[in-house]
């Protein structure tokens, strides 16, 4: 099955998706069809494959050939605006020095900066005061000034 008839058959693709999305360069030829933006109803799609796509980073034994595809869910994942994908966004951050310098802090506000914060300050796990924090300070040095031009600019990084 190509990645274009996995798309159209999803999810009644289910007992054959494991197999596929296991494969990095399936993954990477799904995502060029979702680009730029992945339709709403694919997002428990795109955050299966944005956990694939943390496996494969934190697993060093690969060539590193799709290691920008965390970033590409991570975009996804943005526009796509769920404040349940905050946190696993976070610990993909954090994942290496690598991850945490190239997972720009944009991808965890897709619901809107102040939103987020908010949203932050009302959950109950354990990361989530630090979260808001950095968000913050993110915030107060400009670095989420203008989402549009940082979103756009990203689009573009995958054309």
């Amino acid at each position: 099955m190509d990645a274009k008839a996995f798309l159209e058959t999803y999810p009644t693709s289910a007992e054959t998706k494991s197999e596929l999305l296991d494969d990095p360069a399936f993954r990477d030829s799904v995502y060029v069809l979702m680009h730029p933006t992945p339709p709403l109803q694919l997002r428990p799609l795109v955050r299966d494959m944005f956990q694939r796509e943390i496996s494969y980073r934190a697993d060093e034994s690969h060539d590193g050939e799709h290691s920008d595809n965390i970033y590409w869910t991570a975009l996804f994942l943005y526009q796509i605006g769920n404040f349940d994908d905050v946190i696993p966004m976070w610990q993909a951050k954090h994942i290496s020095m690598d991850t945490g310098g190239g997972f720009d802090i944009q991808f965890l506000v897709g619901c809107g900066v102040e939103e987020t914060i908010e949203y932050l300050h009302n959950s109950d796990d354990h990361s989530s005061d630090e979260i808001a924090a950095y968000i913050v300070s993110c915030q107060e040095t400009g670095d989420l000034a203008n989402l549009d031009d940082w979103l756009s600019d990203r689009i573009k990084y995958f054309d």
